[in-house]
């Protein structure tokens, strides 16, 4: 095993899994490859910072399936000023965390990094 990430967070401050659409700050060296031709699905900020999904969960809804994300936008309750959206990649995007990956989650509790320029 070898460590991945490290997440620093008070008793009373902790935001992944209670607090959706707020940013955790998470300490680690990562890069998520996404391959040319696949699917990406994105959620935009109204300052407009796109956060790409790493994950999707199964913890609310058990039956939520890869073929479901397409049309999530429908299921969430997004904040105001707040965007769903889904693409198909034209080439390989690596989206890195050097240092620092800034995550959050939607109410089902699928996980996204914010995209660096």
């Amino acid at each position: 095993m070898a460590a991945r990430a490290e997440i620093t967070i008070t008793l009373l401050g902790a935001t992944i899994g209670k607090s959706f659409y707020q940013p955790t700050d998470v300490m680690r060296e990562t890069v998520w490859l996404f391959a040319a031709g696949k699917p990406v699905f994105e959620l935009i900020d109204p300052k407009g910072q796109v956060y790409m999904m790493q994950s999707y969960a199964q913890i609310v809804d058990p039956a939520l399936t890869l073929a479901d994300l397409p049309g999530l936008r429908e299921r969430l309750k997004l904040p105001k000023g707040w965007t769903y959206s889904t693409r198909v990649l034209a080439e390989d995007y690596k989206l890195e965390a050097k240092g620092v990956a800034h995550v959050l989650q939607d109410e089902l509790q699928n996980t996204y990094q914010r995209r660096t320029p």
